[in-house]
């Protein structure tokens, strides 16, 4: 009789340790991304710290990826960063903080960075994947602001045209419209001017 109520003491007591190291992981993960996020708030204020869902987490030699995603009734919001550790030097690459809502058959989404918006497109919901950030058909989007952006965070720009965006990022992000020209290929020739529609160089709002 006591070697059984010792093994069950034993029992109880393992099962505790247990569940209080799952607790302690638990809360020592969920304390280092609010760590991480606080960094990442000072780039970008728009960034809130609390209620993220970590989607995807990995770490090769000293640079951890995450992919974060939180859902506050009908809009997500994503966000995707590196934290990079080597010694006592740290550093963060943060990708665009994205946010994304569905009214009626339209699906809306937009890159923010403080008080800017990276980007903003509206297209039909049928025509995105389930992960809303790579739509299937690029020509199903239509723009308000921001489609050069989009076209060189997703890789629509040659080398050419990236680098001439890189030289004019600031003007070209902040351009209105959908039917826009195609950016000029610096490859080809050096010193191209891009002329754009009078609509699309109105201030952003």
């Amino acid at each position: 009789m006591i070697m059984d109520y010792i093994k069950q003491c034993i029992i109880e007591f393992s099962s505790k340790i247990v569940l209080v190291s799952i607790l302690l992981l638990i809360g020592c993960t969920t304390d280092n991304l609010e760590l991480q996020l606080i960094e990442i708030q000072k780039e970008n204020n728009q960034i809130e710290l609390k209620g993220w869902e970590v989607i995807q987490k990995f770490t090769i030699d000293q640079v951890t990826d995450y992919s974060l995603r939180k859902m506050i009734r009908d809009t997500t919001y994503s966000l995707s960063f590196s934290y990079y550790r080597n010694g006592n030097e740290k550093f963060y690459k943060v990708d665009d903080y994205i946010k994304s809502y569905i009214v009626n058959d339209s699906t809306y989404e937009m890159a923010l960075f403080n008080n800017d918006t990276l980007y903003f497109f509206k297209c039909n919901s049928a025509s995105l994947n389930k992960d809303h950030r790579n739509p299937v058909g690029f020509n199903n989007l239509k723009f308000e602001i921001g489609k050069y952006y989009y076209m060189y965070k997703r890789g629509r720009l040659n080398w050419g045209q990236k680098e001439y965006f890189e030289n004019n990022l600031d003007s070209l992000t902040r351009i209105r419209g959908n039917d826009l020209p195609e950016l000029p290929d610096l490859r080809l020739h050096k010193k191209d001017t891009l002329t754009l529609p009078e609509e699309s160089i109105q201030p952003a709002k």
